[in-house]
């Protein structure tokens, strides 16, 4: 049978995000930030004490949610998929990030690793979904030995009046990694930071232009008759 469809998937320090990947078109971005910043008030708010691993009930999908040494490990799934599945695939993801990047991703800026870890995200997505489900139980038996009870909240139970962003995902087609590379925030980044370049090299350039331009005025006279 066919496995668990992983919609989207993050790993974050507070708010600031390290990683995501997603199959599907839509506005992950913007509601998963409002939901990390619910997260990041919740420990606050409990002295850090506040739920290790969660379920946030979203209309008709569920993001789920691990906070592992600091870091918070985030899925999205429709929601009749099983609670036990997408959390092993958190801790799945959890295990290989913890085990190739050790105390780095708490001094990471944001995006630091989306070049090298959003392909092992894909690789982990296509698993949970081609592969029937025993088999990935399976295969992280181990993981889920010790009996869990994930408590599931509704979004409208952390959120105030007003403050619900609706969440849109594109049902029609099923995005490859070639038809669609998912936009990313640090796209966005990156051109913004290459025109500030550009504009400043523009500047200097034109500081420079204008400054040998008054040397020769100086030096040459206006129309240039004493060279």
């Amino acid at each position: 049978g066919m496995g668990l469809e992983i919609i989207y998937v993050l790993i974050s320090r507070g708010t600031t995000v390290l990683v995501e990947y997603t199959r599907r078109r839509g506005n992950f971005e913007t509601v998963t930030r409002l939901i990390l910043r619910k997260i990041e008030e919740e420990e606050r708010l409990h002295d850090g004490e506040s739920l290790r691993v969660a379920q946030i009930r979203y209309d008709a999908y569920v993001f789920h949610y691990k906070l592992v040494e600091g870091l918070c490990y985030m899925c999205m799934t429709e929601e009749s998929a099983r609670t036990r599945l997408p959390m092993c695939f958190l801790d799945d993801v959890a295990e290989t990030f913890i085990a190739k990047y050790g105390e780095a991703p708490s001094r990471a800026v944001a995006y630091a690793f989306e070049a090298e870890f959003a392909p092992t995200l894909r690789q982990k997505v296509d698993y949970y979904l081609t592969n029937a489900e025993a088999d990935i139980i399976g295969r992280v038996k181990a993981q889920i030995d010790e009996t869990r009870d994930e408590l599931v909240v509704a979004i409208e139970q952390l959120l105030e009046r007003g403050e619900k962003i609706e969440l849109l995902v594109d049902k029609t087609e099923q995005m490859t990694e070639h038809a669609y590379k998912f936009e990313r925030t640090a796209t966005h980044l990156k051109t913004t930071f290459w025109w500030k370049r550009c504009k400043l090299i523009f500047y200097t350039l034109f500081v420079i232009a204008l400054f040998g331009f008054f040397v020769a005025v100086m030096a040459c006279g206006l129309q240039f008759d004493r060279c």
